[in-house]
């Protein structure tokens, strides 16, 4: 029987990991799948244990870039590309699915008639031990039965996620995402969010569903560590806003939020370059410093002042200069306490 679902794998020095991933999708209950593993040039033994799956089994295909693209968007379009089916699963290499997972993802689809179905995200330990403490995403008090927009999925992602962006996606939303898509447009280590944000608007009907998809906190991914790739937030964010007014509209509520997650984008960023300054070349700073500039200098202040305290607005939105010394003193405050 030919596969009706296509899970794409991107993967880089994830060798600890990885077989629990791919261990959890030869499991699901449902079988007319295919696993397409995309290596991005790892240096542990990541691509050797995917060979080793894909030798044992016809489903699961393996295939290795010619160099690093230092960010996991690069191989997951990859793998989305080589997929033969017209439904797509991510499924990142340090990650891992209930064994239902698939079965209640495509029946969904079925049954709803959306173009996107999500499961549930639940966080677990480096050990994959689930983290009670930690509510899913979406909550466990979200209405699982809601059939949403693409718009209202969009916005349920502004500033917080409310809902994730992990799921069941009709390949032809790529397809079109991936056909307008500018050649000049930056492309880093946030652009699989903004993507999700592109399916979204993409899609007529978002659904929902109680499968389970199990992401692990990773001390040694970049995101839990330095890298200054930490800051390709502020272009990220600034394509959205783009995207947003393009698409939707900019609403007082909804530029609200994406006004508040721009300006959380810069706080973040400003703090983190004055904490590791020193393991930024001075290219690197000037550069890094260029881009929270230009962040902070196309920030709506008007609507951005009704969602900060009036202090934070004084201190903050007359002077650049001003903005980076106060963020200087409160790093030097927090260390000396």
């Amino acid at each position: 029987m030919p596969p009706l679902v296509s899970i794409v794998m991107p993967a880089y020095n994830a060798g600890e990991y990885i077989s629990q991933a791919i261990e959890s999708v030869i499991q699901q209950s449902f079988t007319r799948w295919e696993l397409i593993i995309v290596d991005d040039c790892s240096t542990d033994q990541t691509y050797a244990i995917a060979t080793e799956y894909s030798n044992k089994d016809q489903r699961i295909k393996a295939y290795r870039l010619n160099q690093n693209s230092g960010c996991a968007y690069i191989p997951r379009k990859k793998a989305i590309q080589m997929a033969i089916t017209n439904w797509i699963v991510n499924l990142d290499a340090d990650d891992f699915i209930d064994s239902n997972d698939l079965e209640i993802l495509y029946n969904r689809a079925i049954d709803s008639g959306a173009d996107i179905v999500l499961h549930r995200l639940v966080r677990v330990d480096i050990n994959g031990n689930i983290e009670r403490s930690v509510e899913p995403c979406p909550k466990w008090s979200f209405d699982l039965q809601k059939i949403l927009t693409g718009k209202e999925a969009c916005m349920l992602t502004i500033k917080e996620w409310a809902i994730n962006g992990n799921g069941l996606f009709k390949k032809n939303l790529f397809e079109a995402i991936w056909k307008e898509q500018n050649l000049n447009s930056f492309i880093g280590m946030n652009t699989d969010e903004l993507l999700t944000r592109q399916l979204f608007l993409e899609a007529n009907r978002v659904a929902l569903c109680n499968a389970q998809y199990f992401y692990r906190v990773n001390p040694q991914s970049i995101s839990s560590s330095f890298s200054p790739k930490l800051f390709h937030i502020l272009q990220t964010n600034q394509q959205l806003k783009k995207l947003l007014i393009l698409k939707i509209g900019l609403n007082e509520t909804n530029n609200s939020l994406i006004e508040s997650q721009i300006w959380e984008g810069i706080l973040s960023s400003s703090i983190r370059l004055k904490k590791f300054e020193r393991e930024l070349s001075p290219l690197q700073e000037k550069e890094i410093t260029q881009n929270i500039y230009q962040s902070w200098h196309n920030i709506d202040w008007n609507i951005l002042k009704k969602y900060i305290s009036p202090i934070q607005y004084i201190l903050f939105h007359k002077s650049f200069k001003l903005f980076m010394i106060i963020i200087s003193i409160w790093i030097y405050i927090k260390k000396i306490k």
